[in-house]
């Protein structure tokens, strides 16, 4: 249970000015392979990303203006969703350099992006064709195919075999 206990570790500290994104599984998902728990926390300016050492520690913001951020498999990337105005698109955050890429360039509402385990594709939901939908893309945002169901928060198997929302 080391996973859980640092994400309590993260809701003590954060107490009153944050919250931990409820989709998928903090725990597991959101904690990298560097030690570090990623989470969305509210301020002044609306939700930002936050990364906090798994063993504890104070916050440090990573991106602003972005929720639901999801770790690449091997930690050096971020996949998330930032909002503007009426669209919602899905961003990768290279984390050694901070250079954003969005790799969702769709007029859709699209969010609650979650990396395949091989780090390959990325399945997220979007409202293209009017409902939320489930739907996977290349790491690069090309290929984006309908899985066919309705969904919400999806996340990949440890296997990547399945999808569960």
């Amino acid at each position: 249970m080391p996973g859980l206990m640092s994400l309590h570790r993260v809701l003590l500290l954060t107490a009153g000015m944050m919250m931990v994104a409820a989709c998928g599984d903090p725990a597991d998902s959101n904690s990298s392979r560097t030690g570090q728990i990623l989470f969305t926390g509210r301020d002044a300016g609306g939700t930002s990303l936050y990364v906090v050492d798994d063993t504890g520690g104070t916050p440090r913001p990573l991106v602003t203006d972005a929720a639901f951020g999801r770790w690449s498999p091997d930690g050096r990337k971020v996949a998330f969703e930032r909002w503007s105005q009426s669209t919602g698109e899905i961003i990768v955050r290279d984390i050694p350099t901070g250079a954003e890429t969005n790799i969702s360039q769709h007029p859709a509402l699209e969010r609650c992006p979650d990396w395949s385990p091989s780090g390959r594709q990325i399945v997220f939901v979007s409202d293209r064709g009017g409902w939320d939908r489930l739907y996977v893309m290349e790491r690069d945002g090309s290929g984006v195919k309908p899985l066919g169901v309705a969904g919400t928060c999806p996340v990949w198997s440890p296997d990547g075999q399945w999808i569960a929302f």
